[in-house]
């Protein structure tokens, strides 16, 4: 049995579109799509068409699954059309940006006019803190933190008025590691044998000197008086 049924109509096409189905002898009808308001239609065209011939598609509000997106450029693929791309607005050295008006609002990436993103090194609200300890400590917490909490020291300062103290500043639970030989084992700020009035110092505040595992205090360990 071939594809297509008599219309019998005694003029024009006198078969309507069908696909056979040869196993349970039956005939499957073929369509096409159409789209618009009720009373006229426009054929929907085969591949991506235009606006007014093409199928309008709205996803799930329930879709549990997921939507693939692929960009025009692979990495390291030259430029040569017009692809996506993350942009700064450009603003001149010396400029304010204006503000949005409370935290949480959207707001836009800045940069010169090279395209170089003006940044701000460091933690946006850094905690600056000062300690004055007048007698020998042994993996004393000057910072304490929680289960889920880190701590990152982006700069630190010490100093001793009397010569010859050792002092190691490091992270730990509750000890801290023991000191090799040149008493840097794995610490923010280690110093033996100091020299009197001369500051030690690690960092600048603009960047990461070490960061602390979580859960782990900051402590210290001092064989005499030292401002931290």
């Amino acid at each position: 049995m071939a594809d297509g049924l008599l219309t019998n109509t005694g003029s024009g096409p006198d078969k309507i579109g069908t696909d056979e189905d040869t196993g349970a002898g039956w005939h499957v009808g073929l369509t096409k799509l159409v789209c618009g308001p009720n009373g006229t239609f426009t054929y929907v065209d085969v591949g991506p068409g235009t606006e007014a011939t093409a199928l309008r598609v709205t996803l799930p509000t329930d879709c549990t699954g997921l939507l693939a997106v692929q960009g025009e450029l692979a990495h390291d693929a030259v430029e040569s059309t017009n692809p996506f791309l993350l942009g700064v607005r450009a603003l001149s050295h010396g400029a304010n940006p204006t503000a949005v008006s409370d935290a949480g609002d959207m707001t836009k990436l800045h940069g010169n006019r090279h395209g170089i993103p003006w940044v701000i090194g460091g933690h946006p609200n850094i905690i600056s803190t000062e300690w004055t300890i007048t007698t020998q400590q042994t993996d004393a917490a000057l910072i304490t933190v929680g289960a889920g909490t880190k701590i990152v020291v982006t700069e630190i300062m010490m100093s001793t008025e009397t010569a010859g103290t050792d002092v190691r500043i490091g992270f730990a639970t509750a000890t801290l590691p023991a000191a090799d030989a040149a008493g840097t084992n794995g610490m923010v700020l280690s110093q033996l044998n100091m020299a009197a009035d001369r500051p030690y110092q690690r960092g600048n505040g603009s960047g990461i000197v070490a960061p602390g595992g979580d859960n782990e205090d900051l402590r210290i360990t001092t064989s005499g008086a030292v401002n931290v």
